[in-house]
Parts: structure tokens; sequence; C-alpha cells
């Protein structure tokens, strides 16, 4: 898990060169994706002993699993409070290690759209309830998300906990 500041290098470097301005919101969470279900298997004690695993959730028929970290990972002035462990989906080929990168904006997101017509966009759960979102694809395996509410909130509003 230590390699996550050699992806964050590679991931900022991306979102520079796709002209993206993410100054100012918080990095939320960052996510690592497995090639395979006994990947994932194998390395959910090591996510585990990061922090506490908060919620593992089936999505699109696979875990996706969310630790809020004890010691968050720091990356130049950014503070990264959780992490996510994914499953690849049935069926899917993908490579393990860090995939993506989160940030909570209050801007909409037809705006953000609007802004980066050349950036290729995948908005499929951008009209959610909880854990909307769209993604910029950046490179093969690199992704960047905006969301409404950090990873965190979305958990405690599923559960009910609005506070």
């Amino acid at each position: 898990m230590k390699d996550y500041k050699k992806f964050l290098d590679k991931f900022f470097q991306r979102v520079e060169e796709a002209g993206i301005d993410i100054n100012g919101l918080q990095l939320d969470h960052i996510a690592y994706y497995t090639a395979s279900r006994e990947e994932y298997e194998e390395l959910k004690p090591e996510f585990e002993a990061l922090g506490n695993f908060d919620h593992e959730a089936i999505i699109s028929n696979r875990r996706v699993g969310v630790i809020t970290l004890d010691e968050p990972f720091v990356y130049k002035d950014y503070k990264i409070e959780a992490a996510e462990l994914i499953e690849p989906k049935e069926g899917e080929t993908h490579s393990s290690g860090w995939e993506h990168a989160e940030f909570v904006t209050d801007e909409y997101y037809n705006e953000i759209l609007a802004k980066y017509p050349n950036v290729k966009w995948e908005t499929g759960s951008m009209n959610r309830p909880i854990y909307s979102h769209i993604t910029a694809i950046l490179d093969t395996d690199l992704k960047l998300k905006f969301h409404d509410k950090s990873i965190l909130e979305c958990i405690r509003i599923e559960r009910g906990q609005h506070g």
C-alpha cells in the first residue's frame, strides 16, 4: 500500500495534462483495484490493518470495501482519510493497483462536464441518490472522480446516521 505516492504522482500529472482544475478540492479517498476475487481476499487483511474496515457492499456483483485510515495517507498538502478496495466485476479483466482518486466538489456535475468538453467522461452514476459521481478517464486504469459528498458521509447517510 506504500506505493500510493507513486500512484498520486502519476495521477496529478495526468490531471494537469487533461487541464482539469482540482485546486482547493478535498481529496476524499483513493481506490485500489484488484485483479481477481482471490487477490481481494489476500489484500483485505492488509487494508483492515490500516484502519477501520467501515463498509463492504456488493456493487455490480462485486465487493467494494471502504476503510477509514487510522493514519491518513499524506501527499503534498492532501490528507487522505479513507481508501477503497475494489474487486473486479465477473468476467472483467483489470490490472491490480491504485486506480482512481475521488474529490468532493460543490460544483454541479453538468458545470464540470461543460467546463471540460474534451475529457472522456463516465456519467452513469451522476443521478444516484447517494454515492453519485462523475468520472474522468485520464488513462488506461487511471480515473478522477467527483462526488458531491465524501464517501464516509455517504456511508453514514446509507446507515441513517446523518450526523
